[in-house]
């Protein structure tokens, strides 16, 4: 027995061996973010700790002033996967085209409390009503004045019909219910068209874009998103349908949820000051904001709450300014401990912005973070086309970053770009130490690529136009990877070889019995997993804040 063990074993060493000598790429660091501006748990913790909300944006924002602006501001919330949407007005409302002035045929089309539209574009901009509304019968046509919330103009020079009809959508020319055929949405019944040449009650057409206009205090519900939104909402078309709302800036900050309204007042508003002014900036020098992490994360009034509502209160007008102008009021989740210049953050150069600078603050918690990254997994992210044997931080900024990444192997020594490789790998941050070490068995894959990482507000008209998608392929400073290599780097991961290694591990285990137990490592003892947050990245072991 004692033979058939040695003789075992022996025939598992060289197994044994190949998964020792598995290379891993070892990356502990600190943060959540750019690291740019603020750190919102940084200024939770100030706050915490007795700073008042001038003492935090002080720290983070030095050299900058409080001034007073207000202003709208237009937020991309929707970008159906079809040019079709609905729309719900609990309170009712109507819908224009256009906004102010004179309306177009059939507008405004009324919406009784509780009534649902449909706005559907080819070209041009269909909207039928599937609850309850009725199409004005004449000319229309609304005042310039600026009124509800500076955004929304108010009551028409001429008045609509005053009684609203519960219609069904006309049937299009490919079928009933479809200006392109089909059956109608969800059950809805299908219709009798109107005469040739007259619009349905209920509906109408326009070549301009249509807004959705709630009545005063009221509000509009997207029903693919199921949210809702004060002030107005514009469906506009190009190259895909996309909803924008229209909306001042004291409610677009009213529903915001960057940080959660129960933490110190003092944080709270330090955020609002600092999203207020990034609003503004960006509808200034942009025109128009994202909803998500890219600009700021903004879910509308469904997101409305006592303590963000206080915020916006206290901290009405005031915003961050610096030489006259808005203040680039950036921000993230967390710093470290010390805040990234925006060479750091956003590859600008270091002066261009005077108040975004490296700051040290004080932290109960880093937000430390841990991952290993096999090899094989590196090279096929960062598109290598050769096999990897070390790589290192080549160039580290003022608060101690990457801003350059060497990796070597057969095919040379390349350089990327810190924030690209951080993008890359579905890094936390670039605020990292990287060592070479050594593994049985290749780690998991490392998170999926990602971009949403907030922006500077100059820079977010573009953001707006598409939705969040995973960050583009790396680039490094040679050739990139030829089409097949992923290919082959994923048949020659050594992953594909646990199932045999498994099966030897239990054989030895077999033999030698309680000598050699088979241990499957979770985790290293005090990580746990952070499953998300409104400004971060999904998937991640990082130790648990305390």
């Amino acid at each position: 027995m004692v033979a058939v063990a040695a003789a075992a074993m022996a025939g598992l060493a060289p197994l044994a061996e190949a998964r020792a000598a598995v290379p891993v790429l070892v990356l502990d660091g600190t943060g959540w973010g750019h690291g740019v501006g603020l750190s919102q748990w940084g200024a939770e913790y100030l706050a915490r700790t007795g700073r008042s909300t001038g003492d935090i944006l002080a720290t983070f924002y030095p050299g900058a002033e409080i001034a007073e602006a207000s202003g709208p501001v237009r937020v991309a919330v929707h970008r159906p996967a079809a040019p079709t949407t609905t729309l719900t007005l609990p309170q009712g409302g109507e819908v224009r085209s256009p906004l102010v002035g004179t309306q177009a045929p059939g507008f405004p089309l009324q919406v009784a409390p509780g009534g649902r539209v449909r706005i559907t574009f080819d070209g041009t901009y269909r909207v039928d009503a599937l609850v309850a509304g009725q199409a004005a019968r004449g000319a229309t046509a609304y005042q310039q004045d600026p009124c509800l919330l500076g955004v929304v103009c108010g009551p028409s020079t001429t008045q609509p019909p005053p009684t609203t009809t519960t219609t069904a959508p006309p049937a299009g020319p490919g079928g009933p219910g479809q200006p392109g055929g089909g059956p109608p949405p969800s059950g809805e019944p299908a219709p009798s068209g109107p005469p040739p040449g007259e619009a349905a009650p209920g509906s109408a057409s326009s070549a301009q874009t249509v807004w959705a206009v709630p009545a005063s205090g009221g509000v509009t519900r997207v029903d693919d998103r199921s949210r809702t939104y004060r002030g107005a909402l514009e469906a506009t078309g190009g190259a895909t349908l996309r909803l924008v709302n229209l909306i001042g800036v004291e409610d677009y900050l009213r529903g915001m949820a960057e940080v959660p309204s129960t933490w110190p007042a003092a944080a709270v508003q330090a955020q609002t000051v600092a999203a207020r002014t990034y609003a503004l900036r960006a509808m200034q020098a942009s025109g128009e904001l994202c909803d998500d992490a890219r600009c700021q994360v903004y879910v509308g009034s469904t997101a409305e709450s006592a303590g963000q509502d206080a915020a916006v209160a206290a901290t009405a007008g005031r915003v961050l300014a610096h030489g006259g102008a808005l203040a680039a009021a950036v921000y993230s989740a967390d710093a470290g401990g010390v805040s990234a210049t925006t060479q750091e953050g956003f590859g600008t150069p270091d002066g261009v912005y005077p108040y975004l600078t490296t700051v040290r603050y004080e932290t109960d918690n880093p937000l430390p973070w841990h991952l290993e990254v096999g090899f094989g997994d590196l090279a096929a992210r960062v598109g290598y086309p050769g096999t990897i044997t070390a790589v290192k931080v080549g160039e580290a900024g003022p608060s101690g970053r990457a801003l350059v990444m060497v990796v070597d192997g057969t095919a040379g020594a390349r350089t990327i770009d810190g924030r690209q490789f951080a993008r890359a790998l579905g890094l936390r941050s670039t605020r990292f130490t990287a060592t070479v070490g050594s593994a049985d068995v290749a780690p998991p894959e490392p998170p999926p690529a990602e971009e949403a990482i907030q922006a500077l507000p100059d820079e977010t008209a573009a953001l707006a136009q598409r939705a969040l998608r995973p960050a583009s392929t790396t680039q490094l400073d040679h050739a990139p990877t030829r089409p097949h290599l992923r290919e082959a780097l994923e048949a020659l991961d050594p992953r594909r070889r646990r199932s045999l290694m498994a099966l030897a591990a239990l054989l030895a285990a077999a033999v030698v019995g309680a000598h050699a137990p088979l241990v499957l490592v979770g985790a290293l003892p005090g990580l746990g997993a952070v499953t998300g947050t409104a400004r971060g990245w999904t998937r991640w072991r990082a130790r648990r804040r305390t």
